[in-house]
């Protein structure tokens, strides 16, 4: 919850009803998160029931199947056994209907997990900078060695000759949408050192 949010970042109790002015305040203002958070879960829930939502004619080419969404690379968001559970209402009490799915996880352990249109679309968004990045650094990897990607930061190695010219390809790369997305806004920051941490 958005209280828990900041007295984990702030050490601060907000005042009783803040959180949810503040809310209420937000999806007023930006009403497309709410929307789509309904239409994922609808999505979800015709997946569930063992349906192929229609593949959105927008942008990003997604295909969606009973347990999966798919990605211009191939890669998938999967939710094994995806359905519809009876679990405990801890904000009312009682029990609600909500959509689950099993999770296997060699390091967090196996487990039913709760999904949810918000959650979907987080993930949604993790999934696709991960589909966009990766292609970028493919792309600059042709050029100067990719070391590492922390994120969304790339960390290249380059001659210290050629500092400015790798800075300008770097950065030409990453500010450019891919072609299953041309009009996805993209753009980066490049910086550059000796030292890592130097360079941030």
């Amino acid at each position: 919850t958005f209280d828990a949010a900041y007295w984990a970042q702030t050490g601060k109790k907000l005042p009783d009803g803040e959180s949810k002015r503040v809310v209420r305040v937000y999806r007023d203002t930006f009403r497309g998160f709410p929307t789509t958070w309904k239409a994922l879960g609808d999505r979800l829930r015709l997946m569930a029931n063992g349906m192929v939502p229609d593949n959105l004619p927008s942008n990003p080419p997604l295909i969606w199947g009973t347990d999966f969404i798919q990605g211009p690379s191939g890669l998938r968001i999967k939710y094994p056994e995806l359905r519809l559970e009876v679990v405990a209402d801890k904000k009312r009490g009682g029990a609600k209907q909500a959509l689950v799915y099993t999770s296997y996880s060699k390091v967090r352990g196996d487990g039913v997990k709760p999904i949810y249109g918000g959650m979907c679309l987080e993930n949604l968004s993790q999934f696709m900078a991960r589909e966009i990045i990766t292609e970028q650094a493919v792309e600059v990897n042709r050029r100067y060695p990719v070391l590492m990607q922390v994120h969304d930061e790339l960390v290249v190695l380059a001659p210290v000759t050629e500092e400015a010219e790798c800075k300008a390809f770097v950065k030409q790369v990453m500010s450019t949408p891919p072609v299953w997305w041309p009009g996805m806004k993209v753009g980066c920051e490049v910086n550059s050192s000796t030292v890592y941490g130097e360079a941030k």
